[in-house]
């Protein structure tokens, strides 16, 4: 099983956690997700990043299901409370600026450097 620290770690290396803009009532889901940028979506509690199958580039997606409403992608421990959860590590995934996009350009994000980019970030799972 690989650790899920790494990924952490480099989110908080690259970059402070991000605030998400909040959704007012009368945008749907769907919409907010889709104007969210790379770490927006990684934040957000109702959106969920997945990898696409171009290199690079990913969709912010509403979250569905309980292993991914209510809380931030990478918690593990929000993650794990249904028991029937567990987070699945990504595989070079750069929260760094400039390293993927979404349908929005990176707006957050550090200016810095990753070994690897272009893979899927981290994300709650059913088990």
């Amino acid at each position: 099983m690989r650790s899920w620290w790494p990924v952490v770690l480099l989110v908080i290396a690259c970059g402070d956690t991000v605030t998400p803009p909040p959704r007012s009532p009368e945008v749907s889901v769907v919409a907010y997700c889709n104007r969210l940028d790379r770490l927006q979506c990684v934040e957000s509690t109702e959106c969920r990043l997945v990898a696409t199958d171009e290199p690079g580039r990913y969709r912010c997606r509403p979250a569905v299901g309980p292993c991914e409403v209510g809380f931030r992608q990478y918690d593990e421990q929000a993650c794990a409370r249904s028991g029937s959860c567990r987070l699945a590590t990504g595989h070079c995934f750069c929260p760094c600026r400039g390293y993927g996009r979404t349908l929005v350009e990176d707006a957050h994000g550090k200016d810095c450097s990753c070994f690897c980019s272009g893979g899927p970030p981290t994300i709650c799972v059913a088990r």
